[in-house]
């Protein structure tokens, strides 16, 4: 069995910070807490913006 963990990326001009506020915002309506928002925070602090283009992998 072969899983591609591709995705197809942020929409054209949304940096990884911008799709983070997002995040923020709707935290309650996503059912975050805070802790979990914290997080992402530093998940995607341990990223590269490049990650987030279609086909690449967001891991840290």
């Amino acid at each position: 069995m072969r899983q591609h963990l591709t995705h197809g990326g942020l929409p054209d001009g949304m940096t990884r910070w911008q799709f983070f506020g997002l995040i923020e915002t709707a935290r309650r309506q996503l059912g975050l807490s805070k802790g979990a928002v914290a997080y992402l925070k530093a998940a995607i602090s341990n990223t590269m913006a490049e990650d987030f283009l279609a086909g690449r992998i967001c891991s840290f």
